[in-house]
């Protein structure tokens, strides 16, 4: 099953994101995922791209409709456990935030407003 995020390789990247993406396909990946990921390239094939090429927050959804994603997961959602088969059986899809409660145990994680990698790869989980 395919998951997908977009990424920014703009100017208008975010510092580390490059990182982030990493960890967020090595998060995905070992719990049977494919990782594919949306860029500029696909928002510009977007019919309406001309319209809102000058507000970069717009390309991540022109990408997601170009390329018919129902689900585009942030880069800053972190894969701790959940597999394709417990996906396809109605596993839970909804992240908590990192150190709300019961972040410890919930399958996704989302590290809000966290750039540095360590933060994540040293919370107590492994990837």
């Amino acid at each position: 099953m395919n998951v997908y995020c977009y990424f920014d390789d703009s100017e208008h990247a975010q510092v580390n994101q490059s990182t982030m993406l990493r960890v967020w396909v090595r998060s995905w990946s070992a719990r049977g995922w494919k990782p594919r990921i949306l860029t500029i390239r696909n928002a510009m094939r977007h019919k309406s791209f001309a319209a809102f090429k000058h507000d970069y927050r717009e390309w991540p959804r022109l990408a997601q409709e170009v390329e018919k994603v129902k689900w585009l997961c942030p880069v800053e959602t972190i894969n701790f456990s959940l597999t394709t088969k417990l996906y396809k059986s109605g596993g839970l899809t909804h992240a908590r935030p990192y150190l709300s409660a019961g972040w410890e145990t919930s399958s996704l994680v989302f590290f809000e407003n966290i750039h540095d990698t360590e933060v994540i790869e040293h919370c107590g989980r492994a990837l």
